[in-house]
């Protein structure tokens, strides 16, 4: 399974098959994917979540809701922090909170908001190269 944007189906195989699925379909492979991940090899989650944020920015709420299910809600939160801080306006970011607000608890909000200042001061100290 890859997660890219723009992609046909997860499976490269089907895709190259000239096959395709529904986004719909998508996120589900997405939540599939979370799953197995969390289960086989739980340290790959956070780069699987940036991965699949990056591939579904409409779908935050859904991803962030699986991963909290089937991962380690303080990583899933984590993940979810450090990504909106990584969102280059305002709007982004507030579009971001309120896309999975719902899925989190009140605890998990605070630590979201919390841990989001954090890594937004941070990157903003952090000098540019470039």
């Amino acid at each position: 399974m890859r997660f890219e944007s723009g992609m046909q189906c997860c499976n490269q195989f089907r895709e190259q098959a000239g096959l395709s699925c529904s986004y719909g379909n998508q996120l589900a492979c997405a939540s599939g994917a979370i799953e197995r991940m969390a289960t086989g090899m739980p340290t790959g989650i956070p780069r699987l979540l940036n991965q699949l944020l990056d591939t579904f920015p409409l779908s935050a709420g859904y991803i962030i809701e699986h991963a909290i299910r089937y991962a380690d809600p303080d990583v899933a939160v984590d993940v979810a922090a450090k990504y909106c801080s990584t969102l280059p306006t305002k709007p982004e970011r507030i579009a971001f909170k309120d896309q999975i607000a719902g899925f989190l608890s009140g605890p998990q909000m605070s630590a979201f908001e919390q841990s989001t200042r954090e890594e937004f001061a941070r990157r903003k100290s952090a000098p540019h190269r470039g």
